[in-house]
């Protein structure tokens, strides 16, 4: 044998060799990254239903799809069952679509691609995350991360705007403010989590640059709905640790929560239009006009459970019953846009979705998450109860990267017991 021979079967080889896959792999991964990192400056008028306008979320996604398709490195070929999900869920919509008045299909066709777009960074999520399951916290600190930079710019008044229809209340870019703050609030769930189970400087500076920072800005935006899926992301987090936790660590997780909680009390109490809004909450039942819709889109519900009211037609029929004659009002509530615009039969692979990632969430607790996938998706859920999200891009990302997390972790573990059952007695596994 040769010496080139030699050296291509030696070790030295497949040191280099791996060392070359692993900067392509990682080469590969800068868009995805990118991409997140994009999502909480993403402007919601242009990137939603009703725009087709590219902005820099936009495509980047589509430099990291063709990066996927390209790259060697990366493998889409598998299916999960929440894509697959996806898919009906799409199919559903689409075909109830066809029942509709004509008028409104150009109006459910857009809403058609936009739901294909979400399914297809879905499928590119649990393919990529399922085969490296510890990408789930390289995503989670790049969002959280960029949501932070995001509320630094806002604090020194770079990106912040003031709504001329409701003034007091802020905002980013002309976006939603009840957006911006369900993002940040999803964004410090993230990163707080991140930070407990993981005792790294750099992980509490960056905590610590955020953590006043995204509060005080989603006490700006005045929006209810993103103060309480924020509380419920802590209090996942909080309960598991302050209950079991032992000595040091279960001191500085409390002091940590007192700290947030302090915060929290002091921004409400200080804010004027938070104070005003939540004041209207409990002592009129204001919730912007919440308490007109939800009843209306119940007993549309009642109506016609199994195929809904058809999309877009939903929206029209819910204004309609509030008195809006010829007008539309959004259901405000993801879960209640579902099942008004094709029912229970065509929310179905929808609600399944919910049901796959709270199982994976709750299955990756043991692992070195710990709790912050479950207080991500409680974060994630609860805020897609006050707002329609199912077109927003931080709504299915949550979703994928958890059932994508899990798979990759169950796959990791068969591959381990399989390696076990053919290894020799008495033997040792390969390192990976």
């Amino acid at each position: 044998m040769n010496s080139s021979a030699a050296f291509a079967s030696g070790p030295a080889f497949r040191r280099a060799h791996k060392c070359v896959h692993a900067s392509l792999i990682q080469a590969s991964d800068m868009p995805m990254y990118a991409f997140v990192a994009s999502l909480p400056f993403e402007r919601i008028g242009a990137s939603g239903v009703e725009g087709m306008t590219l902005t820099i979320s936009r495509v980047l996604g589509y430099l990291w799809i063709a990066t996927c398709l390209l790259s060697p490195q990366v493998s889409l070929k598998r299916v999960h069952r929440v894509v697959a999900a996806m898919a009906l869920f799409v199919l559903a919509f689409f075909t109830r679509s066809l029942l509709i008045e004509s008028a409104m299909w150009p109006a459910a066709t857009r809403y058609t691609l936009m739901l294909l777009q979400m399914t297809g960074m879905v499928w590119l999520l649990t393919n990529t995350v399922g085969a490296r399951p510890r990408l789930y916290e390289s995503i989670a600190w790049v969002f959280g991360t960029a949501c932070a930079t995001l509320a630094l710019l806002q604090a020194l008044g770079l990106t912040q705007i003031e709504l001329q229809a409701e003034r007091g209340r802020v905002s980013m870019f002309f976006e939603d403010p009840n957006t911006l703050s369900g993002k940040l609030a999803i964004g410090l769930v993230l990163l707080i989590g991140l930070t407990w189970n993981r005792a790294r400087f750099a992980a509490w500076v960056v905590l610590a640059v955020g953590l006043p920072t995204v509060t005080l800005t989603i006490l700006s935006t005045g929006s209810r709905g993103g103060l309480v899926a924020l509380l419920a992301g802590l209090v996942v987090l909080a309960l598991p640790t302050v209950m079991t936790g032992r000595g040091l660590s279960r001191v500085k997780h409390v002091i940590l929560m007192i700290s947030i909680t302090g915060m929290l009390i002091y921004g409400i109490t200080t804010n004027n239009i938070v104070t005003e809004r939540w004041s209207r909450t409990f002592r009129a039942g204001d919730f912007s006009r919440r308490e007109l819709l939800y009843p209306r889109a119940v007993e549309m519900i009642i109506r016609k459970p199994m195929l809904g009211w058809g999309p877009m037609q939903n929206y029209s029929a819910l204004a309609e019953g509030l008195g809006m004659s010829g007008g539309s009002s959004s259901t405000e509530n993801t879960f209640i846009w579902a099942l008004t615009a094709v029912g229970f039969l065509g929310a179905s692979p929808f609600l399944f979705i919910i049901y796959l990632a709270g199982r994976s969430a709750w299955s990756l607790r043991r692992t070195m998450l710990g709790w912050t996938p479950i207080a991500a998706l409680v974060s994630t859920v609860v805020f897609s109860c006050t707002i329609e999200w199912q077109h927003n891009k931080v709504y299915w990302l949550i979703l994928a990267m958890t059932v994508a997390a899990a798979q990759g972790r169950r796959r990791e573990g068969m591959a381990v017991r399989i390696s076990l059952r053919h290894a020799p007695t008495g033997g040792r596994l390969p390192e990976r």
